[in-house]
């Protein structure tokens, strides 16, 4: 299957970006490896979950919302995983989120689904995909595991309102933003973000016990299948 879409959208994309730090400055090569997609700027069309995603601190009072346009021309290759099965973004976290004591069973098991369905986030300037918070980082644990079918997953990303994230991984991407805003979070609109994400995270939590016993294929079916 091949993976990605063409740039050829002649147009801006306004992304919002949501952090604690005061003067934030995103550069290629920054962020952290153990990110669903590795290193990169994630961002967010939409601003009232990069709101929320910028108050989930308990310990902190204030955050801000920083506000892009992202040049699209000449972007490419971008990877879009919202259009794709959803292995291949399974396929993705799997490569950058994944527990750093697991067996050697495990690991072997989690190389080969990689394998299966190869997604190189490397290779793509920016990448649109589903957010994996530790909920869903979880039940990718549980699938890597064999505790967990791939249809279960599936309907718990349907039901669990992830949201879509724009990751900027290439060097090109970096240089083809501009910023447009900053917008400070604090007082009672910090404290009500926060009550938001603790209240969906509680509601998530609860509508994903409910499908995690949806029968399905295993991960071992899927590898011994060689794909879906």
């Amino acid at each position: 299957m091949q993976l990605g879409v063409s740039s050829d959208i002649m147009e801006l994309m306004r992304i919002y970006h949501g952090n604690p730090l005061p003067d934030f400055m995103p550069f290629y090569g920054g962020g952290k490896d153990y990110h669903d997609y590795g290193k990169g700027l994630y961002c967010t069309e939409d601003f009232a979950a990069a709101k929320e995603w910028a108050c989930q601190h308990i310990d902190i009072t204030a955050s801000y919302v920083y506000v892009y346009d992202l040049n699209l021309v000449g972007l490419a290759p971008l990877l879009d995983l919202i259009n794709h099965e959803p292995v291949y973004w399974l396929s993705a976290l799997a490569q950058y989120r994944y527990g750093q004591n697991e067996s050697n069973a495990r690991r072997e098991r989690r190389l080969r689904f990689i394998e299966l369905f190869p997604v190189n986030c490397e290779d793509f300037e920016v990448i649109i995909g589903w957010r994996a918070d530790d909920r869903y980082f979880a039940y990718l644990n549980a699938f890597l595991g064999l505790d967990i079918s791939y249809e279960a997953v599936t309907q718990a990303m349907k039901l669990g309102d992830l949201g879509q994230q724009v990751v900027l991984k290439g060097k090109t991407a970096f240089s083809n933003y501009t910023q447009v805003d900053k917008i400070l979070i604090s007082g009672a609109d910090y404290a009500e973000c926060n009550a938001q994400s603790i209240e969906r995270e509680r509601n998530a939590s609860i509508k994903l016990q409910e499908v995690r016993d949806i029968p399905g294929r295993m991960l071992n079916d899927i590898i011994a299948k060689g794909g879906l």
